[in-house]
């Protein structure tokens, strides 16, 4: 296992460190099977799609791409905060008004409610006032006042979003803007895998800036291996877990931040005290489902570090953590059942 796939750039959120992919130097379990990959720019970042086909699939595999591309631009036409005519701009557009949306976008703001409540509110697709409040203040090289970071609060909150009948969103709050840069890109991956598997695919590697579905067996007829990186030493891979059909997603602050004062501040915004994460250098998320993967990343970098370990053991045996603390020690939190408990030293950050 010597060739490492980098994960390219993260998009709107921005993931920290490289997970890189360990391809086997193995022979393939079939004969005929071969590798295929593509890549775009969609969701604010690369996209990369790589299957493991059979030669008589071969014009099968040209529509599954075509398929999978538009639907992810699809979706980025729905959910992106940067397209002035998506869904969720009309939403954060609308108050006082309710607006009819489409079925996907209602899923995702049904499952990030739900996520947020599992998090006891660090997952919150309402805080971007607060996100804006510190990007803007870090441009300005000063700190935000107490008042301007309980006005940002006062418009946040996941409570102050209203789902009803009929596909309706209604947000509660003047002032209000969602932002889905924490779950949307996980929900495109997922697609994009229901799509693979549609046209009868089942071993296929997807990238969405460092959001990572791994369907079946790779290539070579072994699980995937995935290479977690040293966020301090790029070089270095710090564990090896091998997975499939499960997604392994990355959150944290390290290379992404605003700096005032000569001191760093992280992207990642605590809603529940307007002020940046502090602790979590970085979270990798193992999860049957993307989305969910991409959303808990971030939740666990805005937890304390017991409460990201209490909430990834109240889980199903199918999700695990591995999580970077800020005195430079790994803790791995039932990363896999496998995979016994291990801890590493860092470089101080």
């Amino acid at each position: 296992m010597k060739i490492l796939l980098h994960r390219i750039a993260r998009g709107i959120s921005g993931l920290i460190f490289v997970i890189g992919l360990l391809w086997g130097c193995a022979r393939p379990h079939s004969d005929q099977l071969q590798r295929s990959s593509q890549t775009k720019v969609l969701m604010g970042t690369y996209v990369t799609v790589d299957v493991c086909y059979s030669r008589e699939d071969a014009r099968v595999l040209l529509d599954a791409y075509n398929e999978v591309w538009a639907r992810v631009q699809e979706l980025q036409e729905i959910m992106s905060l940067y397209e002035p005519r998506s869904e969720i701009s009309r939403i954060n557009g609308s108050y006082p008004d309710a607006v009819p949306v489409g079925h996907e976008l209602y899923q995702v703001l049904d499952s990030s409610i739900r996520i947020s409540e599992l998090t006891r509110g660090a997952f919150d697709i309402t805080v971007f006032p607060l996100v804006h409040l510190w990007r803007e203040s870090g441009r300005a090289k000063r700190l935000p006042s107490k008042m301007e970071i309980s006005q940002a609060q006062d418009r946040t909150g996941m409570r102050f979003i209203e789902l009803l009948e009929d596909q309706r969103v209604r947000l509660l709050k003047p002032g209000m803007s969602l932002d889905l840069g924490g779950i949307a890109k996980g929900y495109a991956v997922d697609e994009a895998a229901r799509v693979l598997r549609s046209r009868g695919f089942k071993d296929f590697f997807i990238d969405a800036g460092g959001d990572l579905y791994l369907g079946g067996q790779s290539c070579q007829g072994t699980p995937w291996r995935i290479g977690i990186r040293n966020p301090a030493r790029k070089d270095q891979i710090i564990d090896i877990v091998e997975v499939r059909n499960q997604a392994v997603t990355t959150s944290g602050s390290y290379e992404q931040y605003v700096e005032i004062g000569g001191r760093n501040y992280s992207h990642i915004i605590d809603p529940r005290t307007g002020f940046p994460q502090e602790g979590v250098v970085s979270a990798t998320v193992i999860a049957p489902i993307t989305y969910e993967a991409d959303a808990l990343a971030t939740a666990l970098c805005v937890l304390s570090q017991q409460e990201g370990i209490e909430l990834i053991e109240s889980m199903g045996e199918s999700y695990g953590a591995l999580l970077i603390v800020s005195d430079s020690r790994v803790d791995h939190l039932k990363l896999v059942p496998s995979l016994k408990y291990q801890e590493h030293r860092l470089p101080k950050f």
